[in-house]
């Protein structure tokens, strides 16, 4: 296991728990991260994003692109803002500018037809992730 030393800065921007496990998402040397912890196990994955703080921090105030990589339908990142266990439900707010970014950077390819098309000026993309735990 690699611990952080304790003289750096650790930027802790979320704390997540699930049944079994609890997820974190943190900023370390300016460059974002996941973590996930395993309760039952005591084991502790953790993999960075591919954006740096500096880059992303204009057009994606949210932070969501600081999420999973989402190989479902290839849209964005997947990081939901709010957790209502009781309910099985996540929602995902993203910010347009968040959007024009990452297709942009041409990562929005085989995404949904609904993100290539929108800019910079319009409302968010709410998005509910319904929950099989």
């Amino acid at each position: 296991m690699n611990f952080i030393p304790t003289n750096t800065e650790l930027f802790l921007y979320d704390i997540i728990e699930f049944p079994e496990s609890i997820c974190f998402r943190y900023v370390y040397k300016e460059k974002s991260y996941i973590m996930l912890y395993d309760k039952q196990s005591g084991k502790i994955l953790s993999t960075p994003t591919p954006y740096k703080w500096n880059d992303i921090s204009n057009v994606d105030f949210w932070m969501t692109m600081w999420g999973i990589n989402n190989d479902i339908d290839h849209g964005l990142p997947i990081a939901p803002l709010h957790w209502y266990k009781n309910k099985k439900i996540s929602i995902q707010c993203s910010p347009a500018s968040t959007i024009d970014y990452l297709r942009d950077k041409g990562m929005l390819k085989t995404a949904p037809d609904i993100l290539k098309k929108m800019n910079g000026d319009e409302n968010p993309i709410v998005i509910l992730y319904h929950l099989k735990c």
